[in-house]
């Protein structure tokens, strides 16, 4: 095992000291105490939690889940770094940064984009991210989104990982331009930030009856990316944009 495997395996992802959890009718619910958003995790994301809240390291949880659900490593691998991603995402935990310093997305094939294209997608993103703002303030929604959609061919084809690394890029400056920002704001930056480099994702506009709430997020082959999955079961989708 390499120097470089070894670290992402070592990799321990800690919950942020006001985040909150509990265990409700055999469910975990986790709070963040800050910005007042709950999520609700499945059986699995519970295990994963649990494991998360004891420190063991990524590997170890890959491990232990493997042998009991008789999954592949590699499949495994894949299911707890996305769902790590999410926590990360929607800043429920702090990765190690000394281990963090290592390529996260497997233990055999790593990809990390230098610092330098790093601080250019960052800059790129925040440029981005002014220019929404200026377009929701100019023109409508739907107006917004439908210049955008153009700008994606339905029929490509983007490996989910590459989605989800550069979903991080606007979420991740977000977060500091905005702090607690509506999800229909985040939703819409989102979607048109990645729509812009021709990924054809979808945006998502849900309701829920009681007690009645409205939710946006974004999605891409049917998988969540800028929130919990379970989203989907949350809110009832109102309408989808291509």
């Amino acid at each position: 095992m390499t120097n470089s495997t070894q670290n992402v395996n070592d990799m321990v992802a800690t919950p942020k000291p006001q985040v909150s959890s509990k265990r409700v009718n055999g469910q975990t619910v986790v709070l963040d105490l800050e910005s007042g958003r709950y999520f609700g995790l499945d059986a699995i994301g519970s295990q994963i939690w649990a494991h998360l809240v004891e420190g063991v390291s990524l590997g170890e949880i890959v491990d232990l889940l493997a042998q009991q659900y008789g999954e592949g490593k590699k499949k495994m691998w894949e299911d707890v770094t996305k769902f790590v991603d999410e926590l990360q995402m929607n800043g429920l935990v702090e990765i190690d940064k000394k281990a963090a310093e290592s390529p996260s997305s497997g233990p055999v094939e790593n990809y990390r984009p230098s610092r330098l294209r790093r601080a250019f997608q960052f800059i790129q993103a925040y440029a981005f991210l002014l220019f929404i703002d200026l377009g929701l303030r100019l023109v409508s929604l739907k107006k917004l989104c439908g210049f955008f959609s153009r700008k994606a061919r339905s029929g490509r084809v983007v490996p989910a990982d590459e989605v989800r690394r550069m979903t991080l890029i606007p979420l991740a400056v977000l977060r500091w331009y905005r702090p607690g920002i509506a999800c229909l704001h985040r939703a819409v930056t989102t979607y048109c930030f990645l729509r812009w480099r021709g990924i054809p994702v979808e945006l998502c506009l849900g309701v829920r009856t009681y007690p009645f709430a409205s939710h946006s997020w974004v999605e891409y082959e049917g998988e969540v990316l800028d929130d919990v999955s379970a989203v989907k079961q949350w809110y009832q989708l109102l309408t989808r944009i291509n």
